[in-house]
């Protein structure tokens, strides 16, 4: 995830983010490329999880997980390479609360990964969860079965060192 953020690029994840989170990430890459700058995230590690609990609302499954992490996160300019906020050197600790969702009945198979289906405006194959973007023809594609996609991120505390 880390590493499309960086390359600017989040196409490959769509299948693992509802429709408003993917559009809420998309339109934070928009403005970095409209800014001419890139975030760049190094020697990331998950320090540990604790599930928070879950709860079912209106037809979806939903998990709260907690994420302690480490990393080293800086914005530098595009052009001229000059740091812009953060730092190459200082880490930062930082807390989340991971939001996952999945329609209710749906069971989480053996199996991982996403799903092909058929694009109905083109016929193409498209690996989906629960959007996706046909890669040929631009048309989003939707489906209720999916297994749990991510619907938010929220960081709850931060501690640079």
């Amino acid at each position: 995830m880390q590493e499309d953020w960086q390359s600017k690029d989040i196409s490959e994840l769509r299948p693992y983010m509802t429709g408003a989170f993917y559009a809420q990430m998309k339109r934070q890459l928009d403005q970095l490329r409209k800014d001419g700058q890139t975030n760049i995230v190094r020697r990331p590690a998950v320090l540990g999880t604790t599930l928070l609990g879950w709860r079912q609302d209106v037809g979806k499954d939903i998990i709260i997980a907690q994420l302690k992490t480490r990393f080293v996160n800086y914005i530098k300019d595009d052009v001229t390479g000059a740091i812009v906020s953060g730092s190459e050197v200082s880490e930062k600790f930082l807390t989340y609360e991971w939001t996952l969702t999945r329609t209710t009945g749906v069971k989480t198979k053996t199996s991982t990964g996403v799903t092909a289906q058929t694009c109905p405006h083109c016929g193409a194959q498209v690996n989906i969860n629960q959007t996706a973007e046909c890669p040929y023809c631009g048309s989003i594609m939707t489906t209720d079965t999916f297994d749990w996609a991510i619907d938010n991120i929220t960081a709850l505390s931060q501690k640079t060192k």
